[in-house]
């Protein structure tokens, strides 16, 4: 399983954290410069 994700066009940390089977406060956790949770097209994130 993939341990990242390459954030799209329309993503949401709670589609992110529903794809993976994890939570968002988890994603968070795991990805201290999510800043106010916000998302940037091409951003790699942490899922797991």
């Amino acid at each position: 399983m993939k341990n990242t994700h390459t954030i799209k066009n329309g993503d949401t940390l709670a589609y992110i954290a529903y794809k993976y089977d994890t939570t968002v406060s988890e994603i968070v956790r795991l990805n201290t410069e999510l800043y106010k949770r916000e998302l940037y097209f091409g951003q790699v994130i942490k899922i797991k």
